[in-house]
């Protein structure tokens, strides 16, 4: 099915703050809010301290990269939600059962956003979940991309959303 509609910034927000709201509620069980977007990252937007980073491409039509960005401790907390597990019981597990469910929660977050736009005619697919673990951790600026950066909130947390794409 040929693309319907042009691919708007607004397009754009609507669909990552819907796929991670969705994403969010049904396997962490408590919304996300969306605090602010721009077109970079900000000083200050950055977790401190250890960060987790699950990251999911698509290719097709539109090709793209999104990375979310969890401070350690929120992605403890996140993946006891999801587990149904204490924070000391995840530490405990260690980090193996924490970069699962980060990736689990990239994946289907990236899977939602791509969905918006393989609905409007814009087919592509998602690769392999990748995950970083660390300190200071970089993203490469895709050549000619729009990018998009999101600050959420949830559980007292902040996620940020860096989304690169583009059309082909």
């Amino acid at each position: 099915m040929p693309a319907t509609m042009p691919i708007s910034s607004e397009l754009i927000d609507r669909s990552i703050t819907q796929a991670l709201g969705h994403v969010f509620e049904t396997m962490i069980k408590t919304p996300i809010q969306l605090l602010s977007s721009s077109d970079q990252i900000e000083p200050g937007q950055l977790p401190e301290g250890t960060q987790v980073m699950g990251c999911v491409g698509f290719v097709g039509q539109i090709n793209g990269i999104i990375h979310l960005r969890f401070s350690e401790e929120f992605a403890v907390v996140a993946t006891g939600r999801v587990l149904d597990m204490s924070p000391a019981l995840v530490r405990a597990e260690g980090h193996e059962v924490i970069k699962d469910t980060i990736g689990e929660l990239t994946n289907m977050s990236v899977g939602g956003f791509k969905n918006c736009f393989c609905d409007l005619g814009f087919p592509c697919k998602l690769t392999l979940p990748t995950i970083a673990w660390g300190e200071r951790l970089n993203t490469p600026r895709i050549k000619d991309a729009t990018r998009r950066v999101y600050i959420f909130e949830n559980l007292g947390h902040r996620l940020l959303a860096d989304l690169q794409m583009k059309e082909e």
